[in-house]
């Protein structure tokens, strides 16, 4: 109870924040322009909240009191003024943006996305003097990426108030006098935000793991690709970024039954434990680390196989493999303790380990517009894990197997970015216990946390290649004696056929 404790006192400082934002806003005649304060408040209090949050905690932790913050201020103001609750969601993608720009600039991180999020806050004020030396080759860029900060955002966009061409900013902000220009529309807007946070967040957690395990020459693929993701907006291809939706008729059609093979091959990084314990359930076996103490080589190509049949503008289902087995060798400095056996101090240790999964998951595609579409997703997963350890030289040697299903859920994103080039993105997770025969028997506790961020090459008509970062992270405990910890994590390509 005490780790939501936060979020709760998140949302009730975002409802005293709407309600003092609501009633100093009362003179105020028009309800749209009460509404635009309320969303700019909202957006100052977090850019100073979720830097100071996510510095101070885990991120998952600060996303979630972003989100309770912006919740609570949609309740007790933005809605009671008539402010669109996209507007709200606009908030919390910029908040959930600096949560990942906090992470990813480490120890610097708090001050960094703070000082961030409020020039962006303040960026018609910063902008407009800058403007006046800039040639007129790079003022409809710096217009169109005002239109996007939060003045412009949540005002014109989402509450309907032209903040840049009246009162001060009009004098402040001289493009506006110069240049034609429509501010962008609430799905644009919402696009722009929702890509700024993946692709933050992405790049958070591939620090995070670089500075964990893995070198830093190997992260050298992920800000080339958030610079060529960046770059594919620039110039006569900005156009191209958001296309206006192809609004027909009868909205989107759902296309014809297609059929998919993709090939992949992964990378993984391994880690996790095992930890068996002896048949009289008695004596706790040791926590056996697949990198300390198994010392596991790692298999550094390892294939993947995907059959789907999807139907456009509707969903798809699709069934995954793969399968596994990494070798190990070395010395015990301490005894182990492994079903039946106890491995002494000093024992040399050969170890084979087996994972092999299959799954079978459905997706419901809601297409936004031309260039966006949400997903649903469900994954029922059949894992297996194996490992056999033995001392030939003290003639030990024990084997052990678990293997089960797992349910998941999530949800994922596809953005159309230019061309041939759309980036993807899915996350799925579900902590789980379940039971044979009743709730006092602690039989299966699963816990499970997929995902996915990557790009999409549709080079030619039936055949796609994609790039992606790959996350599969479970743990199985089997009652109170066997635990399978596994997190699976690395670059991906795969070759997808089109039938």
């Amino acid at each position: 109870m005490s780790a939501w404790r936060p979020v709760a006192c998140a949302g009730g400082a975002g409802a005293a924040l709407g309600l003092v934002s609501l009633l100093a806003t009362g003179a105020v005649e028009h309800a749209a322009a009460r509404g635009a304060v309320l969303l700019l408040a909202a957006a100052v209090a977090v850019a100073v909240v979720a830097p100071w949050r996510a510095a101070s905690g885990r991120a998952r932790a600060a996303a979630l009191e972003v989100v309770a913050l912006v919740a609570g201020a949609a309740l007790l103001g933005l809605v009671v003024v008539g402010a669109p609750v996209a507007g709200a969601a606009w908030v919390a993608l910029f908040g959930l943006a600096l949560v990942g720009l906090t992470r990813l600039a480490g120890r610097a991180g708090q001050p960094v996305a703070t000082a961030a999020g409020l020039l962006l806050v303040a960026a018609p004020y910063v902008a407009g003097p800058l403007t006046l030396g800039l040639g007129p080759e790079a003022r409809p860029a710096a217009l169109a990426a005002t239109l996007h900060a939060p003045v412009a955002a949540l005002g014109g966009t989402f509450a309907g108030v032209d903040a840049l061409r009246s009162g001060r900013l009009y004098r402040e902000f001289p493009l506006v006098d110069t240049l034609p220009f429509q501010y962008p529309s609430p799905t644009q807007a919402l696009a722009v935000a929702a890509l700024a946070a993946l692709v933050l967040a992405a790049l958070a957690l591939l620090r995070a793991h670089a500075r964990r395990a893995l070198a830093p020459r190997r992260l050298a693929p992920a800000p080339l690709l958030a610079l060529l993701l960046l770059a594919s907006a620039a110039g006569d291809a900005r156009a191209q970024l958001f296309p206006e939706p192809s609004a027909g008729p009868d909205g989107p059609q759902i296309g014809d039954l297609q059929t998919r093979v993709q090939l992949g091959y992964w990378v993984p990084r391994l880690t996790g434990y095992a930890q068996v314990a002896g048949f009289d359930g008695e004596r706790p076996g040791s926590q056996l680390s697949f990198r300390r103490v198994l010392e596991l080589d790692p298999i550094y190509v390892l294939p993947t196989f995907e059959v789907h049949l999807a139907w456009q503008n509707a969903g798809r289902v699709y069934a995954q493999y793969f399968e596994g087995v990494w070798y190990g060798e070395g010395t015990t400095d301490v005894p182990r303790f492994f079903e039946e056996a106890e491995f002494p101090a000093g024992a040399f240790i050969e170890t084979r380990y087996r994972y092999r999964t299959i799954a079978l998951g459905g997706e419901l595609h809601i297409p936004i517009s031309d260039f966006l579409t949400l997903r649903l997703l469900t994954t029922q997963r059949y894992v297996k894990h194996e490992i056999r350890v033995r001392s030939v030289a003290q003639g030990i040697s024990e084997r052990n197997s678990l293997e089960t299903f797992m349910p998941t859920i999530g949800g994922g994103i596809d953005v159309f970015i230019w061309n041939v080039i759309s980036a993807y993105g899915d996350i799925q997770w579900l902590d789980v216990s379940t039971t044979l025969f009743g709730a006092a028997d602690p039989r299966w506790q699963f816990r499970y946390t997929e995902w996915r961020v990557g790009v999409r090459l549709e080079l030619v008509q039936h055949a796609h290649i994609s790039v992606e970062v790959y996350s599969l992270d479970t743990t199985i405990t089997d009652g109170r004696r066997d635990r399978f910890r596994q997190h699976l994590f690395g670059p991906r390509l795969q070759v997808a056929i089109l039938f």
